[in-house]
C-alpha cells in the first residue's frame, strides 16, 4: 500500500570469471571470502592463492589472504595505470608482500589429481573501450599454467535483484535503469539509487543519490514536478593565493599517517594506521582549504583576515 518505494540494495554479488571451469569448488568469490573472514568463520584457502581483478575488492581480498599467511598473487589484464583500486591500497598490498602480475588474464580453470590449475594468457593493450580505458587483447601463443590452492574472483560486483522479478527495467549490466533527473525507475513510484543503479561506486555517490531521491519522492507524493536539478555551489569569496617558497611548501605538505610496518601486519588484523601525534594533527589541520567560506563562520573568518591585513 505504499505510494513510493526507494530501492538501495547495493551491489554485493561477485561476478564470475566467465571462463571454462569457473564453477570449480576451488574458485571463491571475493565477497564470499571477505564476508566469511569478517564473520570470524574458519576459512581454509591453503597456502598459495591467486586473486583475479584490479579493483578495491581484489586488493582487499589479497591483503586479507596475506594476513591469513598465504602466498598471494594478483593477476590483472591491464597495466597498473588502469587499475581501479585506490593507489594507497595497492601500495599497501605491495608493501605487505602481495605479488602483482600485470597484462595477464585467466583463460581456463582445470584440475589434475586434486591439483587446481589455472591457464593464463599474456595480454597487450589496444584501443579504448566504453570505460575510457585501453582494451586488453590476448597475445597469441602466450598461454601458461599455474597451480593454486584457491582462486579468488574479484572481477566486479552486481546487485541481487531477483526479488524485483520483472517489476522494473534493468540495464545490460544488471543494474536498475532510472531517470537521471529524479531516479525513478521504469515503474511509477519506484525510485532507486546507489550501487544498485551505478554498479560498484563510492559511498559519497550513493549518499548523493539518497538526497536526490528523497527530494524527488517528496515532490512526487505532493503532486509537484519531481525533477530535481542540483547545481554545484561555490564560495562567494576566495582568499587571495599566497606565494610560498619551496621551504614553505614543504612545511605545509601533507603529513603522512604513521602506520605499522609491513612485518607487523603479518598474521593479524591489527589497525594499520596509528593516528597522528598532537603536533602532527595541528600541522595537518593548518592545511585546511576553508571549504566553509560561504557559511556564517566562514564570513566571520574572512572579516578577521581583513582586519589582520589592514592592521
Amino acid at each position: 500500500g505504499y505510494q513510493a518505494v526507494f530501492v538501495a540494495v547495493g551491489a554485493h554479488e561477485s561476478i564470475g570469471l566467465r571462463i571454462p571451469g569457473d564453477d570449480h569448488p576451488g574458485v571463491m568469490p571475493a565477497m564470499k571470502f571477505l564476508n566469511r573472514v569478517h564473520r570470524g568463520e574458519a576459512v581454509d584457502i591453503g597456502k598459495k592463492v591467486c586473486v583475479i581483478g584490479g579493483g578495491n575488492s581484489a586488493i582487499d581480498a589479497s591483503r586479507v589472504a596475506r594476513r591469513l599467511g598465504c602466498e598471494v598473487t594478483i593477476y590483472y589484464r591491464r597495466t597498473r595505470d588502469e587499475m581501479t583500486g585506490f593507489v594507497e591500497e595497492i601500495n599497501g598490498a605491495l608493501e605487505e608482500g602481495v605479488n602483482l602480475v600485470l597484462l595477464t588474464a585467466p583463460k581456463k580453470v582445470t584440475s589434475d589429481n586434486g591439483r587446481l590449475l589455472m591457464e593464463l594468457q599474456r595480454m597487450e593493450l589496444s584501443g579504448y573501450d566504453s570505460s575510457g580505458r585501453r582494451r586488453p587483447i590476448p597475445v597469441p601463443g602466450s598461454e601458461f599454467i599455474e597451480e593454486f590452492d584457491t582462486i579468488i574472483s574479484a572481477i566486479s560486483e552486481k546487485p541481487r535483484l531477483e526479488f524485483l522479478k520483472d517489476a522494473v527495467e534493468l540495464t545490460e549490466w544488471g543494474t536498475m535503469k532510472v531517470i537521471p533527473e529524479n531516479l525513478m525507475t521504469s515503474r511509477r513510484g519506484v525510485f532507486a539509487g546507489g550501487d544498485a543503479v551505478r554498479g560498484p561506486a563510492t559511498a559519497i555517490e550513493a549518499i548523493a543519490d539518497g538526497k536526490v531521491a528523497a527530494e524527488s519522492i517528496d515532490n512526487y507524493l505532493k503532486g509537484r514536478d519531481w525533477t530535481v536539478t542540483y547545481k554545484k555551489t561555490r564560495p562567494t569569496e576566495y582568499l587571495e593565493p599566497i606565494e610560498m617558497t619551496d621551504e614553505e611548501i614543504a612545511h605545509f605538505s601533507h603529513v603522512p599517517m604513521p602506520k605499522l610496518s609491513a612485518e607487523q601486519r603479518q598474521g593479524n588484523f591489527r589497525e594499520i594506521e596509528l593516528g597522528y601525534s598532537p603536533e602532527m594533527a595541528i600541522k595537518e589541520a593548518r592545511r585546511c582549504l576553508r571549504c566553509d567560506l560561504d557559511t556564517e563562520q566562514g564570513q566571520a573568518f574572512l572579516e578577521f583576515l581583513r582586519k589582520e591585513k589592514n592592521g
